[in-house]
């Protein structure tokens, strides 16, 4: 928003004529100009209270004037006039962040059981609590910068009076949002919003459901592109099948099903291609209907349809004005029913096969609905992690220990983050490929689970969060390996690295600092315990911190296998792999001390 416009339209000083009655009616200006400018302010505050109704009856509404709002927040300097005027409305504060109260708990249903509007609502709910902390955060901050300025102009006499009144005037409308956000610390709303916004939605096997479903929907399209029936579909989806059809028939499993099929006779006057693809397609409905491929040759070719899935070229990042959440990436359902040409399905022989594109419409319409919630979930828990740094740096500055969030509100926050951040990550590990999202709400997540363990007594849980992110450390490497061998096995099919699908991994100093941790660890703990016998805990600790060295050494070896280079023994020309293999050994001869006897072992 342009300032000149916004300072043309608001106004531009306090009007303290220009405020909510208690019946919500205003008192307007008598000057005709004035009191234009003056109805814009009473739009915005008349929608601000009336906020508890429109969060559950209209929340794209609502979410247009915080956004608004929001705008002025962010250009702050700009508007300070502007801000003035709108705090200084009766109880501002209480009437913005009231739908934070009653929305705190609200549990989002399965994406599957929702339709489009109610995910899309539920979606913009999210949004709104983003878009009120962040204002409130951007006014906490604004007011410490305010404080600050304070103590340096107390050096020019001249303008003491004017700084003096003006921060008088702000030190009472931050008490008001500071009742508030004690308010929040002292019930149940903080931990209810904490838990709600921190919980994932994401569920990798509906995405998996809805490959598998576009698998089958491509199959079909193959077998009948195969003998010249193009039917209702575009010109672009044919191409893009008649691609996908000649990478398939390039694949080893392909061919060794042509020698099979040659061997035995299968053919019966049908072009083997013809067979093979219909084959494939009745063999992906099954999958579709909960029967595992056997493994073979048609369950390599049903993996390849499923990770190459040609409708992911219809997913696009969602433009819509409103929506606050970054790199949102939604399947164009109008356009992938138009390019199948669907509604004339019901006059050809595919009409046999339009109830598994219905199908899967439904899985994607779905995997969009989950998309929007975590994304806008992920603005949420953002926005609340900054309102939370700027409340804990102002409690720390004026040494106030009033303001603090309780101990044990923190740690039933830290422990329901890092079984959301467990159960999310173990449910990824057998999914070949998750989208992007996923990576930026466990980044979210471990931003406000480090800022929860920060100024809070360390005696209490020490042992226990260390241990909770080593577990944490090791699933993101599980899941990591997982991917990085996905992304293996498809540079060696395709014969290049598709990046688009390699996992971003650590830093290569993280990488290789991991091993050398869990060796230290594990000598320490094993040295210490050497005389007595070593407690079960300890011991899940140690094996813990070995698998952890295991991922990480096993990432890098996909990395070598990614790069095309292969691993060599530690000879004199590598002398510098001897100090970890030194440490290795130290390992072994403690947890397993007749391991290293053999020969052949290291």
């Amino acid at each position: 928003m342009q300032p000149a416009f916004l300072v043309s339209i608001l106004p531009t000083k306090v009007n303290k004529d220009v405020q909510l009655s208690n019946g919500g009616s205003v008192k307007l200006p008598t000057n005709d100009f004035e009191s234009e400018k003056a109805s814009v302010v009473h739009a915005v505050l008349h929608h601000i209270e009336k906020s508890n109704d429109l969060i559950n009856s209209n929340p794209r509404l609502l979410l247009n004037v915080l956004n608004f709002l929001r705008a002025l927040w962010q250009g702050a300097g700009q508007y300070t006039n502007i801000l003035e005027c709108l705090k200084s409305s009766e109880n501002f504060w209480k009437k913005l962040s009231s739908s934070i109260s009653i929305t705190s708990n609200v549990e989002a249903p399965s994406c599957e059981n929702t339709t489009e509007t109610e995910a899309e609502d539920l979606s913009f709910r999210y949004q709104c609590q983003s878009a009120i902390l962040e204002i409130i955060a951007h006014d906490m901050f604004l007011h410490k910068k305010l404080l600050h300025a304070e103590s340096f102009v107390k050096q020019l006499p001249e303008s003491q009076d004017n700084i003096q009144n003006t921060v008088r005037s702000e030190k009472s409308k931050a008490a008001d949002l500071k009742a508030i956000l004690l308010a929040w610390c002292e019930s149940s709303i903080l931990g209810n919003l904490t838990k709600s916004l921190t919980y994932c939605e994401y569920d990798p096997e509906l995405f998996l459901r809805a490959n598998v479903a576009a698998s089958v929907i491509t199959a079909c399209v193959m077998v009948n592109l195969s003998i010249g029936d193009t039917g209702s579909l575009s010109m672009s989806l044919v191409e893009k099948s008649s691609n996908m059809s000649n990478k398939l028939r390039s694949h080893p499993a392909f061919s060794e099903l042509l020698a099979q099929y040659s061997e035995h006779g299968y053919s019966a006057g049908k072009k083997p291609n013809y067979l093979i693809l219909s084959d494939l397609y009745y063999h992906l409905q099954e999958q579709l209907e909960g029967h595992e491929i056997n493994a073979g040759p048609f369950k390599e070719l049903s993996q390849f349809l499923i990770e190459s899935n040609i409708f992911q070229t219809y997913q696009h990042k969602h433009g819509d004005l409103f929506v606050t959440g970054r790199d949102t990436y939604l399947f164009d359902l109008k356009c992938v029913r138009a390019d199948l040409g669907l509604d004339l399905w019901d006059y050809s022989k595919w009409k046999e096969s339009k109830e598994t594109a219905e199908t899967m419409l439904h899985h994607m319409k779905a995997a969009n609905s989950m998309a929007m919630l975590t994304s806008s979930k992920l603005s949420a828990m953002r926005a609340l992690r900054s309102v939370l740094t700027v409340y804990g740096e102002d409690s720390l500055e004026t040494k106030s220990t009033v303001r603090r969030i309780p101990d044990q509100l923190v740690f039933s926050c830290i422990d329901h983050i890092c079984l959301s951040f467990h159960n999310t990550v173990e449910s990824l590990a057998p999914v070949p490929s998750a989208s992007e999202d996923i990576f930026h709400f466990h980044a979210a997540q471990a931003e406000l689970l480090l800022y929860l363990m920060i100024h809070i007594s360390q005696s209490y849980f020490s042992n226990s969060i260390a241990l909770q992110i080593y577990r944490i450390t090791f699933l993101l490497l599980k899941f990591l390996s997982l991917q990085a061998e996905g992304a293996t096995r498809r540079a060696e099919e395709v014969g290049f690295v598709d990046l688009d699908h390699f996992p971003e991994l650590p830093m290569p100093e993280i990488l290789h600092g991991l091993p050398d941790q869990a060796i230290t660890f594990v000598t320490e703990l094993c040295e210490v315990n050497r005389s007595n016998e070593i407690q079960i805990e300890v011991q899940s600790i140690c094996c813990l911190l070995l698998q952890i060295m295991e991922m990480a050494l096993h990432l890098e070896l996909c990395v070598l296998q990614i790069c095309v280079i292969r691993p060599v023994l530690a000879t004199e020309r590598h002398a510098f792999l001897k100090p970890s293999v030194k440490s290795l050994k130290q390992i072994l001869s403690v947890v397993y001390p007749g391991l290293l006897q053999a020969d052949e072992f290291l």
